[in-house]
């Protein structure tokens, strides 16, 4: 996959949320095209048609639980590598105890620390490059 194929999914049901999270993409990696869902159902619509190479997932959606989703992920054997970082407004000792079941949840964050050194470190610690 090269830097061009890059495709991060942001997941978050909040457009005061997903509008910061799109600054701090483009400041700090604008070489990584991204892609935004409102809902598990978009998301879900997303990952059918992109190649998504890392996605950062917000737990609380309208349409169910990024814990959730991630795990279903997980067993799928085209998506279960798609590194997910999990968020949330106040992560829940249960969140961390389910999410540790997924295999493909790298992270889990509070929605504050979605900042821009933050996500480099994301990105290069848990994306695959190219050779």
């Amino acid at each position: 996959m090269s830097q061009q194929d890059k495709v991060c999914l942001i997941v978050d049901d909040n457009e005061f949320e997903r509008a910061k999270m799109r600054r701090v993409m483009r400041a700090y990696c604008p070489e990584m095209q991204m892609i935004i869902a409102r809902s598990v159902a978009e998301a879900m619509e997303k990952l059918e048609k992109r190649d998504v190479a890392i996605m950062f997932l917000e737990n609380d959606l309208p349409d169910g639980n990024g814990t959730e989703m991630a795990m279903r992920l997980a067993s799928d054997k085209d998506l279960g590598t798609t590194p997910v970082i999990l968020f949330g407004d106040n992560p829940t000792p249960f969140m961390f105890a389910k999410a540790k079941t997924a295999r493909n949840v790298r992270e889990i964050w509070k929605k504050r620390d979605f900042s821009g050194p933050g996500v480099q470190r994301a990105l290069e610690q848990h994306v695959r490059h190219a050779s």
